[in-house]
């Protein structure tokens, strides 16, 4: 949970780790391991208060095997590693408002005793609850942690509904059904319902849609062009001769694709660079059809981001009373008249660098560009060389 930076991480460990809080469907926040909590008047002080049937993942890491109950002090130990600058772990920033010194260690965490537990902001911080629902603040036993070391990564133990029990890396991941767990649904039946979840690691989506198809695996998840052309009409619902064999559920996605343009003035690259300019940037902006994008090369699947960078779905999504960018040839033209610069062609060059997920919108790009007067090129890269590159 430590380094549970993408996506992917999030949703294994969402099944084996617990936190003391979690967001249900609608995205509020509600008990986990702390059945209830209070906030200060002045906003700085958080008690939590644990259930006492919360039990780690038996292992043998611990006293004859068996896993013992979850305590505050265990809470103490779990966000202090976060807070340890030697963990380095990219969820350090959650506890920035509480009180550390400058080794990291912290007076902010306190387990007042084995079901009261605490922690002491230094101002006040209106989505920290928020945050305590994220990967990174899961519990971890400390016996698990002092026996692996860093090996915890290949024995993780948790508390959550699904114990671990295999990972061939890059191939598949298996976890078993955690007989102990404290949750139950609605009608209070017990949960986990499944006896166990196997996931498969595939890098070409390509096989991963064609397994599905064989009935290999249960569900697929999120938009590749090779749903579209297998399963998906234009309209983005399922095609006639798979509608009685499939399942299709649409969900606002609390993901934002987005156009990140590199503008550090400093830099030699940026003197030689049109997007410089605000107005160009402004104009690029309003010469980008996003619903066209949406409608051609996702079957209509998403939501043009024409109000803010926020995705539908989300609580702070403001729909129409934020006016953003819709599509305006007109206005982009204007824009690029009043920006003045008179531009070299090499000024007028723009180079796109994506993942190869992303080669057809950026061939999309390409073609708004080149209605604005620009040239391009793309340049397709692996994701750890992309975010390298966003990095520098």
């Amino acid at each position: 949970p430590a380094y549970a930076a993408r996506f992917e991480d999030s949703w294994a460990i969402g099944h084996i780790f617990n936190g003391l809080v979690q967001f249900d469907k609608n995205l509020e926040v509600i008990p986990c391991i702390a059945r209830r909590w209070e906030i200060s008047e002045d906003g700085t002080e958080y008690t939590f208060y644990l259930r006492n049937d919360v039990f780690f993942h038996d292992d043998d890491a611990f006293e004859n095997g068996k896993g013992r109950k979850v305590v505050a002090s265990d809470f103490v130990n779990s966000f202090f590693r976060i807070c340890d600058f030697e963990t380095a772990s990219p969820g350090l920033y959650i506890f920035q408002n509480v009180n550390t010194d400058k080794k990291g260690t912290t007076k902010g965490f306190l387990a007042e005793n084995d079901s009261v537990f605490k922690i002491f902001l230094k101002i006040p911080q209106s989505d920290f609850l928020m945050k305590l629902t994220l990967p990174y603040c899961s519990v971890l036993p400390v016996e698990a942690i002092d026996t692996y070391g860093d090996d915890f990564r290949k024995h993780p133990v948790g508390t959550g509904p699904f114990k671990f029990k295999l990972w061939q890396e890059e191939v598949k991941l298996v976890l078993i059904k955690n007989e102990n767990y404290f949750e139950k649904d609605e009608e209070g039946v017990k949960l986990p319902y499944v006896d166990a979840v196997t996931v498969s690691f595939m890098d070409d989506k390509n096989i991963e849609v064609g397994e599905f198809m064989k009935g290999r695996l249960d569900f697929i998840s999120g938009f590749h062009p090779s749903i579209q052309t297998n399963l998906l009409s234009n309209q983005g619902k399922l095609q006639p001769e798979v509608a009685d064999k499939y399942k299709l559920i649409r969900a606002p996605w609390l993901k934002t694709d987005y156009i990140g343009i590199f503008v550090d003035t400093d830099k030699e690259l940026t003197q030689k660079s049109a997007l410089r300019s605000r107005e160009i940037r402004l104009a690029i902006n309003y010469g980008i059809d996003r619903k066209g994008m949406v409608k051609y090369f996702r079957s209509g699947i998403g939501i043009p981001a024409e109000h803010g960078f926020i995705p539908e779905g989300m609580p702070g999504f403001s729909g129409m009373k934020i006016e953003g960018y819709t599509y305006n040839p007109e206005k982009a033209k204007e824009l690029l008249f009043e920006s003045g610069l008179n531009l070299t062609d090499e000024e007028k060059h723009i180079t796109i660098f994506a993942t190869k997920e992303y080669k057809e919108l950026c061939e999309y790009l390409r073609k708004e560009l080149e209605a604005l007067g620009f040239t391009s090129s793309i340049e397709l890269v692996p994701a750890s060389v992309f975010k390298q590159r966003i990095a520098m």
